[in-house]
């Protein structure tokens, strides 16, 4: 990802919010990487929403394909 400077886990989620994929601990690209030549990432399935957190989240909070998301109004 584009000036992202630490790695993610991205948690790909359908319109039902349940859980079609992670792609765990996507690095950073290096400085001076041009937009063509970054890396393009997918669950290869539709999708709705995709959840960008710190890498090593997904597994420290067992989050899997095929997961219930919930949205909890803060």
């Amino acid at each position: 990802m584009r000036r992202m400077r630490f790695p993610l886990d991205m948690v790909w989620i359908d319109a039902d919010l349940t859980v079609v994929g992670v792609t765990a601990n996507v690095p950073p690209s290096a400085a001076g990487t041009s937009d063509a030549s970054l890396p393009s990432y997918s669950p290869g399935t539709p999708l709705q929403y995709v959840l960008e957190i710190n890498a090593g989240l997904a597994e420290g909070y067992r989050i899997v394909s095929g997961e219930r998301m919930r949205i909890v109004p803060g």
